[in-house]
């Protein structure tokens, strides 16, 4: 019998493909999948990989939110800026004009004999002209103001993925600094201020639209109301894709949220985790 065995191992062909190996049960095999898991040797690895995956979910949505913001923040001060070059224009005396006034005063001496000096005639911008830069500025100014806010949330989100990830003594150490962090996020509403920057935006391409359609309006009515028309559907058509996905991305947090916060993740957490003082 053992011969037999003996010669089936000799004549083996390694032409042939090697018997696969069928996992063990029991082994965590999705450890490896996120960078910073380690094998669950208690019920602090247990937590330290449970919220590993929930921050790294997290982080990751965080930053992709924040530098599509910024993306955009970008190219529509770049289109802005375009406009109000030309809507600037308004606010300044037309140097055709002056110099049309200067040449109708010459003339007119020219044929009367006489030097009545030239006396220019006070400026004053129409209050169209200064409603319209009004409201391109301020939307200039809005979309400054989130792409800065972006970069401040983005050193934030920046700052926790380092705290979270910088290793500890000991599981527990790790699992206890992880906890204190995530309180802190909590507590100082660092979600509901990333989701709330889009809305600093939002109000900029409004105003951006207001002086638009105020602005062809004046030049030509029809192409004011093309402009309006085509600003009314745009919105009728992003609101509810908008919702639409709010609603689902705030389901996906609160889950987050929940699992990372669930009884099974958190029994031995919260009862050394200290209550933040600081922002995190």
């Amino acid at each position: 019998m053992s011969q037999n065995i003996k010669d089936d191992k000799l004549t083996w062909n390694p032409r042939e493909q090697p018997p696969q190996l069928e996992p063990v049960a029991g082994i965590n095999t999705t450890a490896e999948l996120i960078p910073g898991m380690v094998k669950e040797s208690s019920g602090w690895d247990v937590y330290n990989n449970e919220a590993k995956k929930v921050d790294t979910e997290l982080v990751n949505d965080w930053r992709a939110s924040l530098n599509s913001l910024l993306l955009f923040a970008a190219i529509f001060a770049a289109v802005l800026t375009a406009f109000i070059i030309e809507s600037k224009k308004m606010l300044e005396q037309d140097p055709n004009a002056v110099m049309m006034d200067v040449m109708i005063r010459f003339t007119n001496n020219a044929a009367n004999g006489t030097h009545i000096p030239y006396i220019p005639s006070d400026f004053e911008a129409p209050l169209h002209a200064v409603t319209v830069n009004c409201l391109f500025f301020a939307s200039l100014s809005t979309s400054l103001v989130a792409a800065l806010a972006s970069v401040v949330a983005l050193q934030w989100v920046a700052d926790y993925d380092a705290a979270i990830t910088r290793g500890g003594s000991s599981p527990e150490d790790r699992a206890k600094r992880r906890q204190f962090r995530y309180t802190g996020v909590i507590s100082w509403k660092m979600g509901e201020i990333i989701a709330a920057l889009p809305l600093l935006l939002y109000f900029s391409v409004i105003l951006f639209f207001a002086g638009l359609i105020l602005w062809m309006r004046i030049l030509h009515y029809t192409v004011g109301l093309v402009v309006a028309g085509g600003a009314g559907l745009a919105g009728l058509f992003y609101v509810p894709m908008d919702l639409l996905l709010r609603s689902s991305h705030l389901t996906l947090v609160v889950s987050l949220c929940g699992r990372s916060a669930s009884p099974n993740n958190l029994s031995m957490a919260e009862q050394v985790a200290p209550r933040p003082s600081s922002c995190p």
